[in-house]
């Protein structure tokens, strides 16, 4: 599973915690990104992805959320919670470790989405006597 935190520390970019308002904010200038202390270990997780992903793709929210969702979750892991829990996709979010808003961004992809419903359909013919 990608680590946020590895690529993090591959990049040289020191995260640190800080009684801060947002979940977090990346300092492009100091090499640094804060997260707000005491958050859920999934929340951190994906708050860090997303701060991450200002550094590839800038100010941008959307296109941080873009970025950090494209790490967080792959294809081949929405296909088998779509194949173990097709009556609750609600579970998908806790099941992938990530928050919903992800899930959703990741989902109104059309090449993710098309890439999963690909894979759960073999997965689904596989499973089939």
């Amino acid at each position: 599973m990608w680590s946020p935190y590895d690529h993090a520390a591959d990049l040289g970019l020191e995260v640190v915690h800080a009684d801060i308002e947002e979940r977090g904010r990346y300092y492009p200038g100091h090499r640094l990104i804060v997260l707000r202390h005491g958050l859920h270990a999934v929340t951190e997780r994906c708050t860090l992805a997303h701060e991450l992903g200002h550094h590839y793709r800038g100010s941008s929210e959307a296109r941080a959320d873009e970025w950090a969702a494209g790490f967080l979750i792959t294809a081949e892991r929405v296909a088998q919670c779509a194949l173990d829990f097709p009556d609750h996709p609600e579970t998908w979010a806790d099941q992938l470790r990530v928050i919903p808003r992800m899930l959703k961004v990741w989902l109104t992809n059309p090449h993710n989405y098309d890439r999963a419903e690909f894979l759960w359909r073999a997965l689904t013919e596989t499973r089939e006597p």
